[in-house]
Parts: structure tokens; sequence; C-alpha cells
């Protein structure tokens, strides 16, 4: 399985301010996430969100203002999840969750539901509340059966997302209904 992962100067920097997982981590819990799904016939899902308007409160506040926001969005995601989930940080403005273990579609959405309205009530009424959240989900094995493009699944529903709203859930596919696993 390859994302295109790669450990950098970069990504250590993203690690250090919020303590999360690096890039390197992520691509392995997604390896063994995928071999459980297979073993349990269960499925797992990725969500890509993004921290809209963090450029603006860079601006307009400033960096530290700014990594204020992203501290305390990895934490409200850390917070709302269990230990057997993982957040990690994508880039400047985007995190990763790995959600494992899931029955259904349903499941999944729950838990991007789950951490929009954490994310909402944290941010809510701050100077930091110009920050929306927009999110991408996709799950194996409905929607790909290789993490690669599972992913890639993950990044365009929340490209989608990000088109619309403030607090937009963008679903690769419909989030309802069992897993699917005669492909």
């Amino acid at each position: 399985m390859t994302i295109s992962l790669t450990d950098t100067a970069y990504d250590m920097a993203h690690h250090r301010l919020t303590g999360l997982t690096d890039r390197s981590l992520l691509e392995d819990r997604m390896s063994h996430d995928k071999s459980r799904a297979d073993r349990f016939g269960t499925g797992f899902a990725v969500l890509l969100i993004s921290l809209n308007n963090l450029r603006e409160v860079n601006t307009q506040l400033d960096h530290d203002a700014g990594n204020k926001a992203l501290v305390a969005a990895a934490k409200t995601l850390t917070d709302s999840l269990r230990p057997t989930d993982t957040v990690a940080r994508w880039s400047n403005e985007e995190f990763v969750v790995l959600v494992p273990d899931l029955l259904t579609m349903d499941a999944a959405a729950k838990v991007a539901e789950k951490l929009l309205a954490s994310l909402s009530r944290k941010f809510s009424g701050t100077p930091s509340e110009i920050i929306s959240f927009s999110f991408g989900v996709a799950v194996y094995p409905n929607d790909a059966i290789n993490p690669t493009e599972l992913f890639e699944n993950a990044r365009q529903a929340m490209l989608l997302a990000r088109s619309h709203d403030k607090g937009h859930i963008q679903y690769a596919s419909e989030p309802s209904g069992p897993m699917i696993w005669d492909k």
C-alpha cells in the first residue's frame, strides 16, 4: 500500500505541534485496519477533515492563534474517539481519522456527525469561529478495496464538501446499509 506518505521535517513539525500520529504510522495503521477488517468481516472508515479558513485565522489574528486552533481541533478529535481509532495531521489544514471495526456504513456516518458536532461546539463563540469543518468519508470495503483508493475517495469527498456550506459531510457513497464484500 502506498499513499505517498513520507517522513519529512515538515511532517515532524506537524506531529510536534499537535502530538498526533505522523504519516508513516498512519500508513501502518491503515494497513492494520484493512487486515483486521478482512479477517473479521468488518469495515473501516477514512475521514479526511479540513479546517476551512485556517489561513484567515493566521492572517487576521496571527499564526499563534492558528496553531492554537490546530491543537484544539486535534484534542477535540482525539477526545471524541475510541482508543482504537487513529487521528493524524495530514497537512496544514487537514486531519485524517481512521475508524476500524465498523459493521455498517451508518456507523461511519454517526462517527462523522459526532466529530462535526464536537468540533463545532469547541469553536463556537470564539475568535476562531471563522473556522468551519468539511468532512470527506470513505468506507472499506464499500468505497474501495485498497487503502490508496479509499484515501483518494475520502479526499475527493472532502473537496466536494468544501464546496458546500460550512459544516458539510460528504460521503464517497450512500452512508447506509451493510458492508459489501462481493466486489
